[in-house]
């Protein structure tokens, strides 16, 4: 898990001079005596190991500003790309994107907490990742509106009649395979009259099969 990246209150740090070692003047940042922290464009931040670690003693609520949480996981985990939120605290959001990692494709979530607690954070993000919560706000939903869940209903029961066509279709290449071999072995007149109540059978089997407008307009020509 790559550390997190904690926000600091500016109040709280404070700055030293140093001269490296080619004459240049330095500013070095801390919050308290030991903890060193790094600016970038007006704003101080440190890192913090992981979800699991304590805080460290100089930093609490007074200090941080904001908690910032990117980790990516594995596209195993099927989860719902868009905007979340912590079930309490509205403060608390996070960004599920996909992305590419050690050559796949992984989920990437970034979590962005402006409440000074990193159980907090924790919380959204096995909430997240063990798919006990949805996005307020998906990034999957289709222009008309449709949902993932919804496409896959619909490709389920697509499936399905898939499925029954080709069972019909079989039963059907079956019987006309035994009309032919009928006709072959007894002739057509002896065998009118069955040929004509096997073909009545096959045409009601598949009187509902509808082709695509195009592949009619084909087989018309």
């Amino acid at each position: 898990m790559r550390p997190l990246c904690i926000e600091l209150c500016a109040p709280h740090v404070t700055s030293h001079q140093r001269t490296d070692k080619d004459g240049r003047t330095v500013t070095d940042w801390y919050i308290g005596q030991n903890l060193r922290a790094h600016e970038e464009n007006g704003k101080f931040y440190v890192e913090h190991p992981n979800l699991d670690a304590p805080l460290h003693p100089h930093i609490n609520e007074g200090t941080i500003g904001m908690i910032t949480m990117v980790e990516t996981i594995p596209i195993a985990h099927d989860r719902e790309t868009g905007v979340y939120q912590h079930p309490k605290f509205k403060n608390i959001c996070a960004w599920v994107t996909k992305t590419i990692s050690a050559g796949k494709e992984a989920l990437l979530i970034r979590i962005e907490s402006k409440r000074p607690r990193i159980e907090e954070v924790r919380e959204l993000y096995m909430l997240i990742r063990t798919g006990k919560i949805r996005p307020v706000e998906s990034f999957e939903e289709e222009q008309d509106g449709v949902t993932k869940a919804d496409l896959q209903q619909t490709i389920i029961l697509l499936e399905e009649k898939i499925d029954n066509l080709t069972i019909t279709i079989s039963s059907t290449a079956g019987k006309l395979k035994h009309v032919i071999r009928t006709i072959k072995e007894r002739g057509w007149w002896r065998s009118t009259r069955w040929v004509r109540g096997t073909l009545t059978s096959i045409r009601d089997e598949i009187k509902h099969i509808y082709l695509p407008k195009e592949k009619r307009d084909r087989r018309t020509q």
